[in-house]
């Protein structure tokens, strides 16, 4: 029993201390580091790797812009309810973004999702909605 415990802390801890390697790597800016670590996570099916990775692959960030990518993991993302990942998907379907047909319904639906998971922006937007009336 103990050593079944000690192999699920030591995985879940490694699985912890590289995704945060690699979120450090992308804040000092040191993108194809962060990609080549993000890409290790997102085939481990980590939730916040698919938001790195759409964020550098939307913006160009230390390779290619691809758009088309970028829309791609942030649905994989909303998924699994990564709650970044469900703000912009949001924010794409609200806006007709990146080929995505402008769809209030579903835009509506993956902000709130957003908020559930504590996204304060995705929040301020549905409020924003609600406000000005685009409904």
């Amino acid at each position: 029993m103990k050593l079944l415990f000690f192999i699920f802390f030591f995985f879940t801890y490694n699985l912890f201390a590289q995704i945060n390697k690699a979120i450090e790597e992308f804040d000092k800016k040191n993108y194809r580091e962060a990609y080549k670590l993000f890409i290790k996570e997102n085939f481990n099916e980590n939730p916040i790797s698919f938001y790195y990775l759409g964020i550098m692959n939307e913006k160009g960030l230390g390779i290619e812009i691809d758009t088309q990518k970028a829309v791609e993991l942030y649905e994989r993302g909303s998924e699994l309810n990564e709650k970044n990942c469900l703000y912009i998907m949001g924010l794409i379907y609200l806006n007709g973004l990146y080929n995505k047909p402008s769809d209030i319904d579903k835009a509506l639906y993956l902000l709130n999702k957003s908020d559930k998971e504590g996204k304060t922006e995705a929040t301020l937007k549905l409020g924003e909605i609600y406000y000005y009336g685009y409904l």
